[in-house]
């Protein structure tokens, strides 16, 4: 089973905070490793085709997506999240100028009080569940 959070920014709010920031500061002429794309398995034809390639029965795949609410302890949080415990996303902000990262980290925060709640942030993300069996 594999989860995948990368849903369309405008199917996924937590993501297109960050996807936005990124893309409106970031400088993307850096060296990263080779990766696929951020987007590849994003529907259930894209899945079939990539996990049957690799071994997996592709007639028995379940596809599934479901929006969580995230809660968060400040604004913060989220831009630290993805610098520190993300992937793609960290790899892109590990290769920027500090006053980048800072551009981001700013427009990531404004972008989060909008989901203020209570004593944190709650930001709804959504993830594709893919399930399939092995050959």
């Amino acid at each position: 089973m594999v989860s995948r959070f990368g849903h369309p920014p405008d199917k996924s709010p937590g993501n297109r905070i960050v996807e936005e920031a990124v893309k409106k500061h970031a400088n993307f002429n850096v060296q990263l490793p080779q990766g696929p794309d951020y987007f590849a398995f994003g529907n259930p034809e894209e899945c079939r085709t990539a996990l049957g390639k690799v071994g997996f029965n592709n007639k028995s795949l379940v596809f599934r997506s479901v929006t969580v609410e995230w809660k968060i302890p400040t604004v913060s949080f989220l831009f630290e999240s993805e610098r520190d415990a993300g992937v793609r996303t960290a790899a892109i902000l590990a290769a920027q100028k500090p006053e980048v990262n800072i551009a981001i980290k700013n427009q990531i925060q404004r972008s989060v009080y909008a989901y203020a709640k209570d004593d944190g942030f709650v930001i709804p993300f959504t993830a594709h569940i893919v399930a399939a069996q092995a050959l």
